[in-house]
This record gives structure tokens, sequence and C-alpha cells, in this order.
């Protein structure tokens, strides 16, 4: 765990130009949404089983953050690359960088320094000495018996977009698709991540249920459609487009791999109760058992085939 965590500070995050998060409608939908999850009193039980007091600024830091979160999946998804595209960048620049990282290496060391003391007389501007110094010339040198430094990245350089692509398509295969790029409008952001549509629903159905649990419906113009369209115009600045749909989809879909989860839950106990029995039950009667297990293996099944609703991009295991 440790490893992964110092590997996860060091990931790097596409730089988001000031302002692109910010929610652009009135405070007066934040408000009117924060007053929907009124009275802001219990406790909510989250999904991992941590507890949290309930409060009007819990609501408000909550749905200010799922607001913030849209506009910045927007503009990603705006500006992402389908995958067959990233792989065609990717074989191109693995190819072009072995090839410059061959040229480096044939590059005599008398040529080499003819060439580095070129550049050194044709500092004659400003912009001649910035450019040059971003070349770093001295490493097109060889040192002895080794390459050039230059070569040496650029060797490196195409092998990293071997193993950066490997990753990639590994990583696809596992989820479950192709390297084809699937139809319609999508790309490797909303593939890998979900749309920004997709992502507020999800948030505003579990923030909405953990407020005021078993009260979200599925009725247009009702409380959560309301909600979720107060939530979407307080980010964007704009009247959303109907939403109820795909929200009633999700909504339903949700509630019963919910329902799905909690009969496991229940499955499990009565398993392992009935295992403890029959430590001393030399003969125990193994029907119910038979029957738990097989249902247990039918729900699993069933939980897993709603996930192309409640998780579309990323599709659920096998149960062959």
């Amino acid at each position: 765990m440790e490893r992964a965590g110092k590997r996860a500070n060091r990931l790097r995050h596409t730089p988001i130009p000031d302002g692109v998060s910010a929610p652009r409608g009135s405070k007066h939908f934040l408000a009117n949404a924060v007053q929907r999850l009124a009275p802001h009193e219990g406790i909510w039980i989250k999904d991992d089983g941590t507890k949290q007091q309930l409060s009007k600024d819990l609501a408000i830091e909550l749905l200010h953050s799922v607001a913030r979160r849209y506009n910045t999946n927007s503009y990603l998804a705006s500006r992402a690359d389908r995958f067959s595209a990233i792989v065609r960048k990717l074989k191109a620049i693995e190819k072009h960088a072995d090839r410059l990282a061959q040229e480096l290496r044939d590059l005599k060391d008398v040529t080499a320094t003819v060439i580095f003391n070129a550049a050194e007389l044709s500092r004659t501007t400003k912009t001649s000495n910035k450019i040059i110094d971003q070349a770093d010339m001295a490493a097109i040198v060889p040192r002895g018996r080794r390459s050039s430094a230059w070569a040496r990245r650029a060797s490196s350089l195409s092998r990293t977009t071997l193993l950066v692509r490997e990753l990639l398509e590994r990583d696809r295969r596992g989820g479950g698709k192709g390297n084809k790029d699937k139809g319609g409008n999508v790309n490797h952001f909303t593939e890998d991540q979900g749309t920004p549509y997709w992502a507020l629903f999800t948030d505003a159905i579990y923030i909405y249920e953990g407020f005021k649990p078993g009260k979200a419906t599925g009725t247009e113009h009702g409380d959560l459609h309301l909600f979720v369209d107060e939530l979407l115009e307080y980010a964007t600045g704009r009247e959303p487009k109907s939403t109820i749909r795909p929200l009633r989809k999700l909504l339903v879909a949700t509630r019963e791999q919910e329902r799905r989860h909690a009969r496991s839950q229940a499955i499990n106990a009565e398993l392992e109760e009935m295992l403890v029995k029959t430590d001393s039950d030399p003969n125990p009667d193994l029907t119910r058992f038979v029957q738990l297990s097989e249902e247990f293996r039918e729900n699993e099944k069933a939980y897993a085939a709603l996930t192309s609703k409640t998780w579309p991009h990323r599709p659920g295991p096998r149960f062959d």
C-alpha cells in the first residue's frame, strides 16, 4: 500500500486553466439545491462504513465540489483524444525517437564537436541564445565509449512510449474493451472516467441519499430531479436540457444494485452461521447451504449485469 501511495503522489494531472472549474451560475441555484437536503441533521453512514455528521455547511461544501468537478470533467472531455489517436501518436513518437537515437549514435565525436562549436558561434541574439540553451548542445557530444546523452535520451523516450502504449492497451483489454474505438461521441477520457453528466448524476444521487435516505424518486419535476437541475445550472450558468430519463434510469439501476448488495450480505451471513454449526454436526443437511450458494451466485451475476447501467464506461466482472 505504501508503494501504491507513493506512486499515486507522483502522478500528474492535466493543468486546468484558472476559472475553468469555478461554477458559473447564480448562488441562488446552489442555495435551492442545499435547501432540498434539509433538515441537514443526523449521521451519514457512507459506503465505506465511515460516519459523518450532516450539516448545512457540509451540504454547501459537497455541492460546490460536485459543480466544480462537472466543469472540470467537461473541460477535459472536450479536449481528450480518442484511444486510437493516442495509440497512433505513441507509435509515431516511438518510431521517430528510435530513428533519432540511431542517428545520434552514428554521429562521430569529431562531427558532434563541430556541431557543438557551430552552435556556440550562433549565439548572436537573445532569441538564438535561448534556443541553443534549451537544446543543450553539449549533450550531443559522445563521452568516451558511451553514446551521447541525447542519444540515450532519445532511445529511452522510444522505449518508454512503447511501455506506455502496452500498458494502456493492457488496461483497456482488462476493462473488457478492445483497441478499436467505440462509435459515437466518445474519447479516452469519457471511456475511462465516464461522461460529465454521469459523474454529476452519480454524485447527486449519492449525496441526496446520504442526507435523505430512501427519499429519492425518479418523478419528473420531483425533488431529486429539481435538485439535479439546480446543481447543473449552478455549475454551468445555463438552464439544463432534459435530464429526467438518464437520471431515472441511473436511479432505478442504483437502487436495484443496492438491494442486490444487501441480499448478498444477508446470504453470506447465513452461510457463515451454517458453517459454524456444521463444525459440531457430523451429518449436516447441506440442502439449504447449496440453495443459498446458488442464490448468491445468481444474485452476484445480476448485480454485475447492472454495472452496465450504473457504471456504463466500466463493464462489470463476467460470470460464465
